[in-house]
């Protein structure tokens, strides 16, 4: 008989170590608001004020991966893939995220990771 292995949750890791765990949709900011997408879960980053806008980027999480879309922010959200390969995430297309990733967000850099 074989057993199904148990579902990795989604995780980002901070520079200082610390992690934010990825449970639902979830917008990442210095102070967001779920207008643009009602229902979210709200991420405060607190520290990096000149590179993190209010509501930054906003992470989709679906049965067969998560996915990542800037929100407009002022420095945008570039995404450095395990490979050294860089795509600049926008506001109209959604990006899919692989573990080892890098999001981008100017003086903050969290890297994609499951737990």
């Amino acid at each position: 008989m074989t057993r199904a292995r148990p579902q990795r949750s989604w995780a980002l890791q901070l520079p200082d170590g610390g992690t934010i765990a990825i449970e639902r949709d979830t917008i990442i900011g210095r102070a967001p608001t779920d207008a643009a997408h009602p229902g979210a879960a709200l991420v405060r980053i607190d520290g990096y004020e000149k590179s993190v806008s209010k509501s930054h980027l906003l992470l989709l999480l679906a049965p067969d991966g998560l996915s990542v879309r800037d929100l407009g922010s002022v420095n945008g959200v570039f995404l450095v893939r395990s490979n050294g390969a860089e795509v600049e995430v926008s506001a109209n297309s959604p990006v899919r995220l692989e573990v080892g990733d890098q999001l981008d967000l100017g003086a903050l850099v969290l890297e994609v990771t499951r737990s």
